[in-house]
């Protein structure tokens, strides 16, 4: 493993958080393995690139950080993966958070740094409180708590405080 591999403490608890948020936290850790709409994986040589209908969404999202096709290319080919296992699942997502403006080694889980995410990962909130993209979405509560189960520092919040400076307009262009 090289030193660019080492997934850092606080790397995992944001790559858990993903997982959480997007619903392929098998409770011992991310599903790898799983489409959007909970298909199986049998081949993670490479990202399935199947469309998944499940309710009134339909998907190609796939892994533990549900990535698209295209999403998956473009991190693979950053962090120079050619697989689709799991440490090469990781250090993408690691790659995408630091695209976002989140360094996954040293950024604290709190609702800014969310919703710095909330544009890659449809389950995390803007700093609105719902998804980018019109689809449901975790809570700020449920993931906060989520984060300090996995020995993320607590981190308080409160709905009715205003994140961003500014009004409606900030929150927007921070989604």
């Amino acid at each position: 493993m090289s030193r660019s591999d080492f997934v850092s403490p606080n790397a995992r608890r944001w790559l858990n958080l993903i997982s959480f948020a997007e619903g392929t936290w098998g409770g011992g850790g991310p599903r790898y393995d799983i489409t959007f709409g909970y298909t199986p994986i049998r081949d993670l040589s490479r990202h399935p690139d199947r469309v998944v209908r499940s309710g009134r969404y339909a998907s190609a999202a796939a892994g533990a950080y549900q990535f698209m096709p295209n999403t998956w290319q473009r991190a693979a080919a950053a962090t120079g993966v050619s697989d689709f296992r799991p440490r090469s699942q990781d250090l993408a997502a690691l790659q995408l958070m630091r695209w976002r403006g989140v360094d996954p080694n040293r950024a604290p889980i709190n609702p800014q740094n969310i919703a710095k995410l909330s544009g890659e990962w449809a389950a995390f909130p803007t700093l609105r409180g719902s998804s980018a993209y019109g689809q449901p979405s975790k809570s700020f509560e449920s993931l906060l708590k989520f984060a300090q189960k996995q020995g993320a520092a607590p981190v308080s919040y409160d709905p009715s405080v205003q994140y961003a400076t500014g009004g409606p307009e900030a929150c927007a262009s921070l989604s």
